[in-house]
């Protein structure tokens, strides 16, 4: 058994490490291919097929085992697999005092052999489920119509229901980060199991992953309700990140949600969509955030970081008296607010904890600085704009200045 193989000498690490006794694990044809003594490994161990033969566990004490070559004295017991013997675990020391340590340590080793089997199982599912992700999502517009509508249909897939896309991020999740690449896949299988349980809702939602870091859900959506999907992402993303500190994953998930379309055009929109929520997701003041095309200030968002550098720079030219005046801090949030508010004198005063009257002089000073009317609500979207605009830029370079100076 290949896999077997693979793990043996981890298991005989990790273990001896642990129960600070010498072991060994030999194949069905009596080779060492996990041992405490790394001299011993590959060499034929008798005793295999002795134990083969009893069926369990065999006490080898000094007298038993004198004239016999490679064979110590200690207890050595059955590795089962799928109710086949498939190896024995050999544990050297007195017999008497190593026999409490032998089912213990068997146990686990064929625990890991069932948990690391399926993990490798999950991995080549998960393989052709990321190639029928990516046909989907990237299919050639001289696509036979048919062709594809059989293939779905082999993976049990309707593509005729209306479906959102969902994006899991987990942005420092790396496999660097995991002690070992066999404990990273049942990490994985794990991730895959509990994502399942917070989105599938019928069997043909496809789960999958796209690479380390990310994850995709094409859920179907009965009544069209992206809010309700919001909202289910809302509740998953703190279970996610409560699984991901219990296991010390030192990151916390971003998910991001595509509007709900149908057919293979609509998945793959719906896709394109929530990859670029989670583009700006960076930008966003918003932490621990779903990202969605329901939540108006994820919207506006997005409306910034699609004004092309021209405009840009011509709405950074306008403000500039106001972000130059020793009060601007003072007067952008004042502003800010009173857009928050409605344009709603009132209400702006009280959430600033100010008088009347002082807002009304504060927007005159906006008036008069950059000729504006802040009573006009097309002038006040057009700043309000503008402004938010400067301060996702500003928290973006003081970002990256951080970095370079944590780099130096």
């Amino acid at each position: 058994m290949k896999l077997f193989e693979q793990i043996a000498q981890s298991i005989v690490e990790q273990t001896s490490f642990v129960l600070e006794v010498p072991m060994s694990i030999t194949d069905e044809k009596g080779i060492i291919i996990g041992c405490t003594d790394l001299k011993r490994i590959g060499t034929y161990h008798e005793a295999t097929k002795e134990v083969f033969r009893i069926g369990k566990a065999v006490q080898y004490s000094e007298d038993n085992v004198i004239g016999r070559e490679n064979v110590l004295p200690g207890v050595a017991t059955p590795i089962f697999f799928q109710q086949e013997p498939i190896g024995v675990l050999g544990i050297v020391g007195d017999p008497k005092e190593v026999i409490k340590y032998v089912y213990l340590v068997r146990n686990h080793v064929e625990m890991l052999l069932h948990e690391t089997l399926k993990a490798e199982s999950f991995s080549l599912q998960m393989k052709a489920k990321e190639n029928f992700i990516q046909y989907l999502l990237h299919q050639r517009p001289n696509e036979s119509s048919e062709e594809l509508i059989n293939y779905c249909e082999m993976m049990g897939f309707n593509v005729k229901i209306p479906r959102v896309c969902i994006l899991i991020h987990i942005p420092h999740y790396e496999i660097e980060s995991i002690s070992n690449k066999r404990v990273f896949k049942i990490l994985q299988y794990d991730l895959f199991q509990l994502i399942g349980k917070l989105f599938k809702e019928q069997d043909d939602d496809l789960l999958t992953s796209i690479n380390i870091k990310q994850w995709i859900v094409l859920k179907g959506v009965k009544d069209r309700n992206s809010g309700r999907i919001t909202e289910t992402s809302k509740q998953a993303l703190k279970i996610m990140n409560q699984f991901l500190h219990q296991h010390q994953i030192h990151s916390k998930a971003l998910i991001a949600v595509g509007n709900c379309y149908e057919g293979v055009e609509g998945i793959s929109r719906s896709y394109h969509q929530a990859l670029k929520l989670l583009s700006i997701s960076n930008q966003s003041p918003y932490k621990d955030h779903v990202y969605s095309y329901q939540d108006w200030n994820v919207l506006i968002i997005s409306l910034i970081e699609e004004i092309n550098p021209t405009i840009s720079e011509v709405m950074l030219d306008k403000i500039t008296n106001l972000i130059n005046h020793p009060s601007s801090g003072i007067l952008i949030e004042t502003f800010l607010i009173y857009c928050q508010e409605g344009l709603n004198m009132s209400k702006a005063a009280r959430s600033l904890y100010i008088h009347r009257n002082t807002l009304l002089y504060r927007l005159n000073q906006i008036n008069e600085l950059l000729q504006m009317n802040v009573n006009s609500f097309e002038e006040s979207m057009a700043l309000y704009l503008a402004l938010k605009g400067y301060q996702m830029n500003k928290e973006q370079n003081s970002r990256f200045k951080d970095v370079l100076f944590l780099d130096n």
